[in-house]
């Protein structure tokens, strides 16, 4: 291929790639399609990357070959990703027409964390049938599939996510009035952001001590993991009933949420 061709087909493509890029915006623009795409990618890079996390915090001689389990959740996120991707478009479209007078129930259903329970629950059983189908292919060699111990484990981030889900989803079909910035909303953002720098400081330590003292990873791992969840599910549980259903809902308040208290509170459950 000689010189003139080549440079001539290079800028073709790029021409070819502007344009298509172009377009893609318009339509993104025209149609709205923005948000809903960039909320459902989020979404569906969240649920992949939890899958992993999940399969990975379990015995080595129950974790699901990681091969395997990559094509089939990613496969299956990919699945997901459209659905959820169609229905919020339809909820958007849906949104702008009430129920009864100023009630848009389309519109509050189109909640990221309601939509993610969605995701997830889909998830298992999709999850389920392409790692039979990717067995089937000789993938990996050893006969490990979607085993009791992983489907347990994701059947309760199943029941975490419904219960976020519709602990946010209360907040428009309830009306409860929110601030900005919210104290019940920054409770959950302080939360994961103290857990996880005890998570970090918890490694560091280890990683000082010697060898012979220094605790496993997969033991280290679980106690982390076991200590972050029941230090964030205790501080949650508190700041939904106090700050957003008793104040806010009902006007009650019993104490005001204070960032110094939720450090103290969650390092000693953490710890303990």
């Amino acid at each position: 291929m000689n010189t003139k061709k080549r440079q001539f087909l290079i800028i073709s493509a790029v021409i070819l790639g502007i344009t298509l890029f172009g377009t893609l915006l318009y339509i993104l623009y025209v149609l709205k399609l923005g948000m809903a795409l960039i909320e459902a990618l989020i979404a569906a890079s969240v649920l992949y990357l939890s899958a992993g996390i999940l399969n990975n915090n379990l015995r080595e001689e129950v974790r699901i070959s990681k091969r395997v389990h990559r094509f089939s959740s990613g496969v299956s996120t990919l699945i997901i990703f459209g659905i959820i991707l169609i229905i919020r478009l339809l909820l958007e479209a849906l949104g702008r027409y009430y129920i009864f007078e100023d009630y848009y129930l389309f519109r509050y259903l189109n909640a990221d964390a309601f939509l993610f329970a969605i995701m997830v629950t889909i998830f298992l059983p999709l999850h389920a049938i392409f790692l039979k189908r990717f067995a089937k292919y000789r993938l990996h060699d050893e006969d490990n599939i979607q085993n009791q111990q992983f489907r347990e484990l994701f059947i309760k981030f199943i029941i975490l996510a419904w219960i976020a889900g519709i602990i946010f989803l209360s907040i428009p079909l309830l009306k409860i009035p929110m601030e900005n910035p919210d104290n019940f909303n920054l409770g959950f953002v302080w939360t994961i952001f103290v857990i996880g720098f005890a998570i970090f400081i918890t490694i560091i330590v280890n990683k000082t001590r010697s060898i012979e003292t220094r605790i496993p990873n997969i033991v280290l791992k679980q106690a982390m993991y076991t200590g972050g969840f029941i230090s964030f599910g205790i501080w949650s549980i508190q700041l939904v009933i106090v700050e957003l259903y008793l104040r806010k809902l009902f006007g009650i308040t019993l104490y005001i949420q204070d960032i110094r208290i939720l450090i103290i509170v969650v390092n000693a459950v953490y710890i303990a």
